[in-house]
């Protein structure tokens, strides 16, 4: 509810996923909402972003061997990964873009679709 207050708009997101049950949550002044996973040892599993406009805010610039643009559900989004493995996952719904960025937790299809169900 703060960080709404902060980013002026609202970010819903799963309350854990997998062995991942704590939150950690920041918000840019009028920008952006950022929601980060954590295991019981403090190993980070993702973030979740949403921000105004169409950018891509997943903040990962690397390279990846496999980029994929892929329809999930009505939303088109770009899979960035290697090997199998989705690294980033960003989209836009022309108002705001989001943005899905693994650190340790392993992202597949299935697991991406079920996640951008349940981020609005």
């Amino acid at each position: 509810e703060e960080a709404s207050k902060i980013a002026g708009f609202t970010l819903s997101v799963p309350a854990n996923y997998e062995d991942y049950k704590k939150q950690t949550i920041q918000a840019i002044e009028n920008d952006m909402i950022e929601v980060i996973y954590f295991n019981d040892t403090d190993n980070e599993g993702l973030r979740i972003r949403k921000a105004k406009g169409t950018d891509d805010i997943s903040g990962d610039y690397n390279e990846y061997k496999d980029v994929e643009t892929v329809k999930v559900g009505d939303v088109e989004v770009t899979e960035k990964g290697s090997d199998g493995d989705i690294a980033v996952v960003i989209w836009n719904d022309g108002t705001y873009s989001y943005a899905i960025d693994a650190g340790e937790a392993k992202l597949n299809s299935e697991a991406i679709a079920n996640l951008i169900a349940n981020i609005k």
